[in-house]
């Protein structure tokens, strides 16, 4: 069965994991044999895609338009013609819940992938105070509102919760025919904040490990890929590199932006870690395989509960085992002692220990990492992911 798919993200740009998905998505299905058809806010003016908003520097009508956006309301009706289903991944913020009605009005059935926690958590992480965080189950946003939960910030917490109630309202769980988790971690999450079972079905991310042929294996540095985030456990990792000072041919080579960025320099520089740690800035998907090809180890030593984590298949795909905290759903991807290593969410001393230890055994690390690609092809194929994601479509349509 051929099929007409709108697939849908908040923003062209492609910066994190669920960007990298969506694209990885429509060349998935494209190449199958459907008809895919994108649609996202963009950074240039065009009739058919809504323009991105300024979240750095917000205006008042774009405060607005990040709790209904009238215009991607408007221009999304312009691809709605002969669709067989819809596709959400990360729509809100950028184009949020005003598309739903439109897609509704065509009687199109909607299936929307979650990359986060934003379906029950108006701060998409279920983190807070360092601990996961149960407060708005059952739908009780305003909990947000009184604990602070963005940044601390009354006003941005006030701006999140008005938007979470919005979005409610506007259908973000009733109008969407089902919802795809990306790891069982994140499914029983979910339900344990009083979402409905029956409605989530967990289908793994998965890497096209044929585009990622392993290179030799060179033992330069470490690698961190991924957004320069707090709760990505950059300032650990930071931490753990001053823990190995002492060691000055260790390298760490950092790819990616965030919020976080500015204060991950400030602290290296602080730290006297200069000339051992490097930021390399946003990079392209081709310039992170070439990082990975010189790595001898990727870490992702994130505090927060991940949802999945691709940046491990990624990883693991060339060759390169893995160091990640024991949290979420990388849980289901690594093998400790096997594919990589599990340390404690937080612990710089543990993460030290790790990475020293593959620093200083390449033929570890190398066979480390024939066995999580071996993985890769087992568990995280393109095929067999394609086979459960078209299984999701057969229910709703």
């Amino acid at each position: 069965m051929t099929l007409n798919i709108l697939n849908i993200n908040q923003s062209d740009q492609v910066i994190g994991g669920s960007d990298i998905y969506w694209k990885q998505l429509s060349s998935l299905l494209a190449k199958h044999g459907h008809c895919v058809n994108e649609f996202s806010s963009t950074t240039t003016a065009t009739t058919g895609q809504p323009q991105a908003l300024d979240f750095n520097n917000p205006t008042a009508p774009g405060l607005l338009k990040y709790i209904y956006n009238q215009e991607a309301k408007k221009k999304i009706t312009l691809h709605l013609d002969a669709i067989d289903i819809a596709h959400l991944h990360i729509y809100y913020g950028k184009l949020t819940s005003s598309i739903l009605s439109p897609l509704k009005a065509r009687q199109i059935p909607i299936v929307q992938t979650l990359h986060e926690y934003k379906l029950v958590c108006p701060t998409y992480t279920m983190h807070r105070n360092s601990k996961t965080c149960y407060s708005c189950a059952g739908n009780k946003f305003h909990n947000c509102l009184l604990n602070s939960c963005n940044r601390g910030s009354l006003s941005r917490s006030l701006l999140s919760t008005v938007e979470a109630y919005t979005s409610l309202l506007l259908g973000s769980q009733k109008k969407i025919d089902a919802f795809i988790t990306v790891s069982d971690f994140q499914r029983n999450q979910i339900v344990k904040m009083g979402f409905p079972e029956e409605k989530l079905t967990t289908v793994h991310n998965f890497v096209d490990y044929s585009q990622h042929s392993p290179s030799e294996f060179t033992a330069k540095y470490l690698l961190y890929f991924g957004r320069i985030e707090r709760v990505k456990g950059i300032e650990v990792l930071i931490t753990a590199m001053h823990h190995l000072r002492e060691h000055k041919d260790l390298k760490l080579v950092l790819a990616g932006t965030g919020n976080y960025l500015n204060d991950a320099k400030q602290l290296v520089e602080h730290l006297g870690l200069s000339d051992s740690v490097t930021f390399l800035g946003q990079c392209s998907q081709d310039e992170v395989s070439e990082l990975l090809g010189g790595c001898f180890a990727s870490v992702t030593p994130s505090i927060w509960a991940e949802t999945f984590g691709l940046t491990l298949i990624e990883s693991l795909s060339q060759e390169r085992p893995v160091i990640a905290s024991q949290i979420g759903g990388m849980t289901e991807i690594l093998e400790e002692g096997s594919t990589g290593f599990f340390i404690t969410p937080g612990n710089a001393n543990e993460l030290a220990e790790r990475i020293l230890y593959l620093y200083k055994n390449p033929s570890v690390a190398k066979r480390m990492g024939k066995a999580g690609r071996e993985t890769v092809i087992e568990r995280f194929s393109p095929e067999a992911h394609y086979t459960k994601i078209m299984q999701v479509y057969n229910t709703v349509l």
